[in-house]
């Protein structure tokens, strides 16, 4: 006699099948050619997506914040010089009127209120999706992060 196990796991939005069988015989003509039936998802992290990191981002199309997301930025420094409104504005300001062809105040108003409030940079990456898309999202964020480790490493000059 044979009986067979079919489990679906879904985790994150990821779903993998795997299927167990028991039998009397050795063979089970119902697993691919030299599966083995002892074999299932706890023993074999493959078979449930396993830990690989690239093989994930490909399944989701998820990729790894920019490492320019981990730099310090130094706030004080930028408020002691009233930078966000000097110099950050203007540039978001270009580089919102580049993107959406118009100059969308209430998004620059948005991104300058998020700085003032030392959003997250995913988080705030995560939040300019609706006005940018995926790409263009992560490419204005991770050039503002940038911009803002720039100006903080000017505070070196003053020291």
């Amino acid at each position: 006699t044979t009986t067979t196990t079919t489990t679906t796991t879904t985790t994150a939005g990821i779903s993998s099948s795997a299927a167990t069988a028991s039998s009397s015989d050795s063979k089970n003509p119902s697993l691919p050619a030299g599966a083995d039936s002892a074999k299932g998802v706890a023993d074999n992290p493959s078979a449930a997506g396993g830990d690989d990191t690239k093989k994930k981002e490909a399944e989701t199309g998820a990729k790894p914040p920019p490492k320019v997301y981990q730099a310090n930025v130094d706030w004080g420094f930028i408020k002691m010089l009233n930078l966000l409104e000097n110099n950050v504005r203007p540039w978001v300001t270009k580089r919102v009127k580049k993107f959406l062809g118009v100059e969308e105040k209430e998004l620059i108003n948005f991104v300058i209120k998020q700085l003032q409030n030392r959003a997250n940079p995913a988080v705030l990456e995560q939040e300019m999706e609706i006005a940018f898309g995926k790409k263009e999202s992560r490419k204005f964020t991770s050039d503002l992060w940038k911009e803002l480790v720039s100006y903080s490493a000017g505070v070196n000059k003053y020291k």
